[in-house]
């Protein structure tokens, strides 16, 4: 199946309930940031994406990534506005969740939540691929990666409860075998290299 029909088909097999496996990104154009201030230029709009360390002072201190970016307001003033994420709902599809934050999570020796941002070599639209691992028994345990895809949206109309620019989800693929780290999965499954702003500060199993 090729990437551009397995993107197409992607939102329509999750609702049929097949699990479709992920394919490399080899080809996609990844969006590289480091912990503090980053400002990114990507398909005519210019990003501030902020990444910062929350220690906890054992193995399970976090990183939040948020992004923001110049946009116009109804009244002609541009502000530095928040790009949220509608995070897919499991239990009540047309109801995302929105966060304002993306968290890279796990412990010392596996990273169980992480991130990328890449733009498609066949599209102009900025992507968002989340990788989750099931928790399992442990923080070490091997289980099942999900990857959800979300696209950049623009409400261009200024329909009520969405803001300018967001994350809207995409499609969702399966990673082809269980791991322990995503970071290892996000470059074995798609090909996308390790982020420093995006990984916890130990981990270097992606580069």
């Amino acid at each position: 199946m090729s990437g551009s029909l397995l993107k197409f088909l992607g939102p329509v097999v999750f609702l049929l309930g097949l699990n479709v496996h992920a394919e490399p990104l080899s080809d996609a154009k990844i969006v590289m940031f480091k912990n503090g201030v980053n400002d990114v230029l990507l398909e005519g709009h210019r990003f501030t994406i902020v990444s910062a360390w929350r220690e906890n002072y054992n193995a399970h201190g976090f990183n939040v990534t948020t992004i923001y970016a110049q946009l116009p307001t109804p009244g002609g003033k541009t502000l530095l506005q928040v790009v949220p994420v509608f995070l897919r709902n499991v239990s009540i599809p047309n109801d995302p969740r929105e966060t304002n934050e993306l968290v890279t999570s796990g412990g010392a020796d596996c990273t169980l939540h992480s991130f990328r941002l890449f733009v498609p070599k066949s599209a102009t639209a900025i992507m968002l691929v989340v990788a989750d691992r099931d928790y399992g028994d442990s923080y070490v345990d091997t289980q099942p990666v999900h990857f959800d895809f979300y696209r950049l949206a623009q409400n261009t109309e200024g329909l009520f409860g969405r803001p300018r620019l967001y994350f809207t989800f995409d499609h969702r693929l399966e990673a082809s075998k269980r791991y322990c780290d995503v970071e290892k999965a996000l470059k074995d499954e798609l090909a996308l290299p390790w982020v420093g702003g995006a990984s916890l500060p130990w981990s270097d199993s992606g580069k």
